[in-house]
């Protein structure tokens, strides 16, 4: 069992490395098809530098190459990815359930981490990513079928907010796909969990715009390790 639990932290923290390494090429507008390199001197890396967490280790926080600091933002996000996959594999209620809600944690991320870095995210994998999670839960879909009128009002409103730049238009579809593939009031705890953080983030660094996907996708990792199941 102790092996399993291995894996998973390692499959978490693989899948973290990826959100990192998309989100910021993404922002860049760097090929993701090009090997990785150091930010600063564009050196390419070695194999073992790649490795998540222990290639930042293994570097001692500088570039092997140009002995630029590196930043530890990455090296956060990876151990914090391995533990929080270790914990939804505990609390997943089966095999096929902890597979879909480690997929719906990846996504989230890559999108957060666009938003992040560029203000922007890829509208293919806003729309394929949605469309995908969407698909996999249409079996409950059913029972989200009340709560439609208030989805589309509140969705309405939503749009209504990117009129007066409060929100972008890629938030409003990020969250409209929450509503139809989590619920209203799922959904609704997220915005009020990611709009708290946000407007507490906003007022300790002053920032005039900031990204919200980020903090609506914390809401989200919140909300996936309390209910343990969507499928």
């Amino acid at each position: 069992m102790l092996l399993i639990y291995c894996l998973i932290f390692i499959s978490g923290t693989v899948c973290s490395s990826f959100a990192v390494c998309y989100g910021w090429r993404f922002a860049n507008s760097y090929s993701f098809n090009s090997r990785s390199f150091c930010e600063k001197c564009h050196v390419t890396l070695k194999n073992i530098h790649l490795i998540p967490i222990f290639g930042f280790l293994i570097q001692r926080g500088r570039c092997c190459f140009c002995h630029s600091k590196i930043s530890a933002v990455s090296f956060a996000i990876e151990f914090s990815g391995g533990c929080y996959f270790l914990c939804l594999f505990v609390l997943a209620t089966d095999t096929a359930n902890f597979i879909f809600i480690s997929l719906l944690s990846l996504w989230a991320p890559i999108l957060a981490l666009q938003d992040f870095y560029s203000l922007t995210v890829s509208n293919f994998l806003l729309w394929f990513g949605g469309s995908f999670f969407l698909f996999e839960t249409s079996s409950r879909f059913q029972n989200h079928l009340g709560d439609l009128s208030l989805i589309f009002f509140f969705i309405i409103i939503l749009t209504v907010f990117t009129y007066f730049n409060f929100l972008g238009l890629g938030d409003v579809i990020y969250l409209g796909f929450l509503f139809l593939i989590l619920g209203f009031y799922s959904t609704l705890y997220i915005i009020v969990i990611g709009s708290s953080c946000a407007v507490i983030f906003q007022l300790v660094t002053n920032r005039r715009k900031i990204a919200f996907i980020p903090f609506l996708s914390f809401g989200l990792f919140l909300l996936l390790m309390w209910q343990k199941t969507f499928t």
